[in-house]
């Protein structure tokens, strides 16, 4: 018997059951309405007036959704069939629609080759095992059921570009599209051009339709001996220099596509660079029948080489070619079987590790005895050398003797029995290599060489006056230009003072007078700064290396001279001397019997102006010495005005530092002469004027007062109005400031 419970539950399922009215299959098509679908949502065009959408379900017939529904339906899946059912209340008709697959992500190349490439994706929708995946690129279009893929039949190194979308049903996914090169084909055939012994020239193949737009990586390994290093070409050739002689090298090459990324195989070629010839070769340790070859090479792998040694007797090769592995570090060979009398030549050249790779060939030919030294010595101040050599063994006709650089050669020829000579026509301090060839029976000894170096001198004397800047009551700057160093390196700069000039330059006697020479009268003329080679630097113009300023009166000490300060209202004339040797006594003052020396011309005349500091002292002394006899005048006088008749001529302005020019062309009278009287006039801050007469100043302390206005406002002092009155019978003088300037006016 059933329990009540269990009849109820029974019951309820089978109303539920009656309630589901499965959807049938879409038998007819409502092809007059169009519908489009997207991954997520079917759009709906305007329904006919008679119709509805009753319901929705999937392609199983499983219901998705009842009606009512708007033209839109969304919360779909991708890549789901869905069938849609229409009715007009007596007529059914559907639409068969797919949404839209998801575009696929993350798509990648996992695999590059020279003619095929494998790319990656993925998708995440619930149905993408069911989609095919099309690839669309040139030359052709695949499909694939996975989420990956291999386009083959590709150019090397050439740009594609890839469309991957999904399809199901005939409902295409949105398309996701990849650039990508193909692999460049590896360079074949790669040949030396050219082998030097610090460079390779290499040529290579490549016969990709894309080759013309490669780049080409070539890595050079020098196995150790020198650190890995790489270079770029556009073309199929490339010059590596910067290598080591007669040492292998790997250079590796890799072709890069048009992207400057995308590589292709790499190609080694093992390569020797050529080594260096031998140089220095000579004869040693000769006798009737052998001789001792000794030569020289600085090659790092010099050691490993193999050395060929060629023998001619006579112009002709001989059977006593050999080769020569060296044992120990002299480089050398022992040449025996000789016949005695006989001229030979010997043939030198060496062959790298690779026993193929060689040098250029060095040869010596042995008949004449070379001298076995000589000696070379510079002529004091003299662009000469002196030559002496000992005799060398065995008969000699001449020497030849060859003096050269690389501006100059000449040679001369001396007779057998003279065992001295000397060059002349040289320069100064230039360095020139000298050799000397002994001469006999047409056959010329192996060249004995050395070199030398001829005698400095005084440096050319220069045309230019220094320049002088930079004025003050106790110093002043001096510029100039560094002296011509063809007679030898300028070594040091000093700088000459005078008082009392007497010729265009000083004399040399003047370089070991210094300032207290100076202040004790033993001298008007005097070194007052030393600056060395090392310290030119410091001294040279930031924008020109060759352009000097030094400072004079700086207080400063450079060996036994004093950079003194100056005397106010001094003049100085100055001058610069320059050095190629420079030498200085127990005491530091310079030799000047020792030093070789010019002199520039002697600059303009120098006038110091007066001490600021002390012009103000005596101002103030002589305002305060005339104070009381100003109020006793006053306190007479009263309020009485005093008159005085003047005659007052025409205004004519002129700056101060013309004054003195202008003053003298004036025709004043003998008993008012300028410096006999002034009037100093002075308005204080409380309206008092005061007004001082002095006797027998000099015009300088009319500048002097001038520029003291001039500093008074620069500082914006407006408290005291300075002027300056001369009196002449008809004629006052008159300072006063316009736009910042100290002008005289005559009035």
């Amino acid at each position: 018997m059933k329990q009540p419970g269990q009849l109820f539950l029974r019951l309820l399922l089978l109303l539920c059951l009656a309630q589901i009215k499965p959807a049938a299959a879409c038998l007819k098509d409502c092809s007059s309405i169009n519908v489009k679908a997207t991954t997520t949502e079917i759009n709906i065009d305007t329904l006919p007036k008679n119709l509805r959408i009753s319901n929705v379900t999937f392609a199983n017939g499983t219901l998705f959704r009842n009606s009512p529904l708007n033209n839109s339906i969304g919360g779909l899946s991708p890549g789901v069939q869905y069938i849609i059912n229409f009715q007009n209340g007596t007529e059914l008709c559907c639409k068969n629609i797919t949404t839209k697959p998801s575009a696929v992500s993350e798509l990648k190349v996992i695999n590059i080759g020279t003619r095929e490439v494998t790319l990656a994706w993925q998708n995440s929708d619930a149905e993408a095992s069911k989609y095919t995946y099309w690839i669309l690129s040139s030359p052709k279009n695949i499909t694939s059921p996975d989420k990956s893929a291999t386009i083959t039949g590709l150019e090397p190194g050439t740009l594609y570009e890839i469309t991957v979308f999904a399809q199901i049903a005939g409902t295409e996914g949105d398309a996701t599209t990849i650039k990508t090169y193909t692999k460049p084909s590896p360079v074949s055939d790669i040949q030396p051009a050219n082998i030097g012994t610090e460079q390779v020239t290499l040529m290579w193949k490549n016969n990709d339709a894309a080759a013309p737009n490669y780049t080409y990586v070539i890595y050079t390994d020098g196995n150790g001996i020198s650190p890995t290093r790489n270079q770029t070409s556009q073309n199929k050739s490339a010059e590596i220099v910067g290598l080591q002689p007669g040492t292998p090298y790997n250079f590796t090459i890799v072709p890069l596509a048009a992207d400057n990324m995308t590589k292709g195989d790499l190609t080694v070629k093992r390569l020797y660079t050529r080594p260096n010839p031998v140089f220095d070769l000579k004869v040693i340790n000769i006798s009737t029948t052998e001789v001792n070859l000794r030569w020289q090479n600085n090659d790092t792998a010099a050691s490993q080489y193999t050395y060929i040694v060629v023998t001619e007797e006579n112009g002709f090769l001989t059977n006593k070619s050999n080769t020569y592995q060296l044992t120990t570090t002299v480089f050398g060979a022992r040449i025996t079987g000789l016949i005695p009398g006989t001229s030979y030549t010997f043939t030198v050249f060496p062959q790298a590790g690779d026993k193929i790779t060689g040098g250029n060939r060095k040869n010596i030919t042995y008949y004449a005895a070379p001298v076995s030294s000589f000696n070379c010595t510079p002529v004091t101040k003299e662009p000469k050398l002196t030559l002496k050599w000992e005799r060398p063994a065995g008969k000699s006709i001449d020497f030849s003797i060859n003096t050269f650089n690389d501006a100059w050669s000449n040679e001369t020829l001396v007779l057998a029995g003279i065992l001295d000579t000397t060059i002349t026509n040289l320069n100064y301090s230039t360095s020139y290599n000298v050799s000397i060839i002994t001469r006999s029976c047409g056959k010329e000894s192996l060249p004995v060489e050395i070199t030398c170096v001829t005698s400095i001198t005084d440096p050319p004397a220069p045309v230019e006056k220094p320049n002088i800047t930079s004025i003050t009551h106790n110093s002043f700057k001096i510029q100039f230009s560094g002296f011509v160093s063809k007679n030898g390196p300028l070594m040091a700069y000093a700088i000459v003072i005078t008082t009392a000039k007497e010729g265009n330059k000083p004399p040399n006697s003047s370089l070991s007078y210094t300032y207290s020479d100076f202040k004790e009268k033993k001298t008007n003329t005097y070194i007052t700064d030393v600056m060395t080679a090392t310290q030119m630097r410091a001294f040279s113009s930031r924008s020109d290396s060759s352009q000097y300023e030094m400072e004079v009166g700086n207080r400063l000490k450079s060996y036994a001279y004093s950079n003194a300060p100056l005397e106010p209202l001094g003049s100085y004339w100055a001058s610069v001397a320059g050095f190629t040797k420079i030498e200085f006594n127990d005491g530091e003052r310079i030799v000047e019997e020792r030093s070789y020396v010019s002199f520039t011309p002697y600059s303009q005349a120098i006038a110091l102006p007066q001490d600021p500091g002390k012009a103000k002292i005596k101002f103030c002394i002589e305002c305060f010495a005339y104070i009381g006899p100003s109020w006793v005048l006053i306190s007479i006088l009263g309020k009485t005005p005093i008159d005085f008749n003047e005659r007052r001529l025409g205004s004519k302005s002129i700056k101060v530092e013309n004054f003195e020019s202008y003053f003298k062309k004036q025709q004043a009278d003998s008993n008012c002469g300028f410096a006999e009287e002034y009037e100093v006039c002075i308005t204080s801050c409380y309206g008092v004027q005061l007004c001082i007469f002095t006797e027998g100043e000099k015009l300088a302390s009319l500048w002097e007062v001038a520029r003291h206005c001039l500093e008074e406002r620069e500082r914006g002092d407006q408290c005291q109005r300075l002027g300056v009155y001369k009196k002449y019978d008809f004629v006052t003088v008159k300072l006063f400031i316009i736009h910042g300037t100290v002008m005289v006016k005559n009035r």
